[in-house]
């Protein structure tokens, strides 16, 4: 083989490896996009957002099996009023005394104020519903 022949065959192996590498870059970054969108749509998924093909929209998920809708803090702050407690209180499950305690709150403890019912506070603590008497509440201006 002629010495100039020699030196076509070697640049063009250069190039086809210059090519070849420049292919197998450009799958693997592919693939890292293609798992890392994966990644967000499951992730979405487990937060209870569906996410549809056709449109960039996302609908929370909704439990049909439950009967009482699901309240969460996302759900109240922009709309609640904030309050917090005089002195040491407790968080009740229902609206009286005899039933179950859900925690003790500390005096000057912040509330998300949702509604009343008979003298009684329903209000959003750290994402737990419950109630504390009307009394033990004030306003935060």
């Amino acid at each position: 083989m002629k010495k100039s022949h020699r030196k076509d065959v070697i640049i063009a192996r250069v190039i086809f490896a210059v090519v070849l590498l420049l292919l197998i870059a450009l799958i693997v970054g592919a693939v890292i996009m293609i798992r890392g969108h994966m990644a967000e749509k499951s992730a979405q998924e487990s937060q209870g957002v569906i996410v549809t093909e056709n449109s960039q929209e996302q609908q929370p998920v909704v439990d049909t099996q439950t009967s009482e809708p699901e309240i969460t803090t996302e759900d109240t702050q922009a709309l609640n009023p904030v309050v917090q407690t005089t002195t040491g209180v407790n968080l009740r499950k229902e609206p009286n005394t005899e039933c179950e305690v859900l925690t003790v709150l500390d005096q000057g403890t912040m509330l998300e104020l949702i509604g009343e019912e008979d003298g009684w506070a329903v209000v959003d603590y750290q994402g737990q519903i419950g109630y504390v008497k009307i009394e033990y509440l004030q306003e935060v201006m």
